[in-house]
């Protein structure tokens, strides 16, 4: 759904994956915090200029989701008559090798 949407995001990196990146970098991951943010997909799809057509798309496929036909592994939800789902930010803590 991320490339659906913004075509420039080519990656989507795990815990696991940063934590390589850090190492590779020469840092020393040593803690990390992870929080779970709520989204509002109609400020979502807006913030990256998606078109209305891909927006559709993106709208339809997770409403589908709500309904158990198909399953983006998002889990949209509806709060307050809009559709959200739950980004997890992450912060990781490390040190430099000396």
């Amino acid at each position: 759904m991320e490339k659906l949407r913004d075509p420039s995001h080519v990656q989507f990196y795990t815990l696991e994956g940063i934590q390589k990146l850090m190492n590779d970098a020469g840092v020393e991951p040593k803690s990390h915090f992870a929080k779970e943010i709520p989204i509002n997909v109609d400020n979502w799809l807006e913030l990256s200029g998606a078109s209305e057509e891909m927006a559709h798309r993106i709208k339809l496929a997770l409403q589908n989701d709500l309904s158990g036909a198909s399953q983006t592994g998002m889990n949209p939800y509806w709060h307050e008559g809009a559709l959200f789902y739950n980004q997890t930010w992450v912060t990781l803590l490390g040190t430099a090798r000396a």
